[in-house]
């Protein structure tokens, strides 16, 4: 699956440095990651949404860490935002630490099927999950 090897691919040092806040945008590890994730996004023309989210520990919420939509779109998600309708096969990424596809699922940006895989520090534990997202609507 493609959203593995982006999971594997990403630096977990620079994962690490991200809050999951909306400061995170202005630093360098921010930066770099997101051009990252966006060539990803540019170079995969069926893949709507490329974000990287995170679980917070005190309320086990999950969140928005990077998103490559611009800040000006509406579908924008900042670091920091609550991803709500989080569908359980992304939060269960966070205690079995497997890729998966899982969808379809609808949440407020529409209906989708998602590969999701963690980014991992070198010694096993997970920082952030990727998600990259196709239009579900699209695979009929």
């Amino acid at each position: 699956m493609r959203v593995a090897a982006v999971g594997d691919a990403l630096d977990p040092e620079e994962v690490r440095m991200l809050s999951g806040e909306p400061g995170d945008t202005d630093s360098p590890s921010y930066k770099r990651l997101l051009r990252q994730l966006n060539k990803i996004r540019l170079s995969n023309k069926d893949i709507r949404f490329v974000y990287l989210v995170g679980m917070r520990p005190a309320d086990r919420n999950v969140v928005f860490i990077l998103d490559t939509e611009p800040p000006t779109s509406e579908d924008y998600a900042c670091p920091g935002l609550v991803y709500d309708e989080a569908p359980e096969g992304l939060k269960a990424i966070f205690s079995s630490g497997k890729t998966d596809l899982v969808g379809p699922y609808t949440d407020r940006w529409g209906f989708w099927v998602s590969g999701f895989a963690p980014v991992r520090d070198e010694f096993g534990a997970i920082l952030g999950v990727v998600g990259m997202d196709i239009n579900a609507h699209s695979l009929k």
